[in-house]
């Protein structure tokens, strides 16, 4: 049966202690409460990790890296962003960089953006910590500056975070 907060019933696929070699295509027909959100629809097993999704003919599509309890969920909450050591009129000039946490509760991170000035900067994406930099280069100047980073998931929700700081 269904579970709350789903939008399809609960099918079981084989056993998930039996490990497998390879993924396998998993589809998942959606009740109709889905309506104009199946965009937003990902298949997640009943441990909460995201196999992935997309709506097509009908049916949520995912490649299942493992056998289990399998859902149709929507994924409609945007990243969090948590700013390390920036914040609104900081003054940057003895630190070495931005740092900031960033994280997506259910389908993950697909594309981050970081900007100063209005200007396109590189960030470095640590994987084990969650934490994503930009390290100062001779290029900032003394003075105020503005710093934007855009997040977006994988189902296209977006979460931005603005300070301006000085260096």
């Amino acid at each position: 049966p269904e579970k709350k907060g789903t939008y399809s019933e609960i099918h079981r696929i084989h056993n998930r202690f039996t490990p497998i070699n390879d993924s396998y295509e998993l589809w998942i027909k959606p009740d109709n409460t889905i309506g104009t959100l199946a965009a937003k629809a990902v298949i997640v097993n009943v441990g909460g990790d995201c196999e992935g999704g997309v709506y097509q003919d009908g049916y949520v599509k995912a490649h299942a890296r493992g056998f289990g309890d399998f859902y149709v969920k929507l994924d409609t909450v945007p990243p969090v962003i948590r700013p390390l050591n920036i914040k609104n009129g900081v003054n940057m000039a003895k630190m070495q960089r931005i740092a900031l946490k960033i994280g997506d509760n259910l389908s993950g991170v697909k594309s981050y953006a970081g900007r100063i000035d209005n200007k396109w900067v590189l960030m470095e994406w640590d994987y084990k910590t969650r934490v994503l930099s930009y390290k100062f280069d001779g290029d900032i100047t003394p003075g105020k500056h503005i710093f934007e980073l855009t997040v977006t998931d994988n189902k296209d929700n977006i979460s931005n975070f603005t300070a301006y700081f000085y260096k």
